[in-house]
């Protein structure tokens, strides 16, 4: 075992060479779990992104059905209605992917009867969509 000898004027003090060894490999440890933990989370937001811009073309193609047959877009009401929805849609209730930049993935609007705006929000940036909100409008 070596020691560690730092000579000064004021302080004359040893540091083992294990402690020195294990002050180091904790650091390390740190180092890659924080790095882990980063990757991960990037991981996550990246597949949330995906998972909202896939529902967000499913709910479009969705109103696209519904106006083919009702010759109209729904109205709020109706686009919260899961008896009406299911009709158009596999799952309903909406899925909801929260995460530190979202409180909610999508916000439904109904501008006339021809016309509605879809707003998502994304963790991460994903393809040609930004992080934060975007929308799709559907005109008729």
């Amino acid at each position: 075992m070596r020691d560690w000898i730092f000579p000064n004027k004021f302080v004359n003090f040893k540091i083992n060479t294990k402690i020195v060894i294990i002050l180091g490999s904790l650091a390390v440890a740190v180092v890659l779990f924080t790095a882990i933990f980063k990757g991960i989370s990037a991981g996550k937001d990246t597949a949330q992104s995906s998972a909202v811009i896939q529902t967000a073309q499913n709910i479009s193609t969705a109103l696209d059905y519904f106006y083919a047959d009702q010759n109209r877009y729904p109205n709020v009401l109706e686009f919260s209605e899961q008896n009406i929805m299911l009709n158009y849609l596999n799952i309903f209730p909406l899925p909801n992917f929260v995460s530190d930049k979202c409180l909610e993935s999508f916000i439904y609007k109904k501008n006339s009867a021809s016309a509605v705006s879809l707003s998502f929000c994304l963790p991460r940036n994903f393809g040609s969509y930004t992080q934060g909100w975007n929308a799709l409008s559907l005109n008729k």
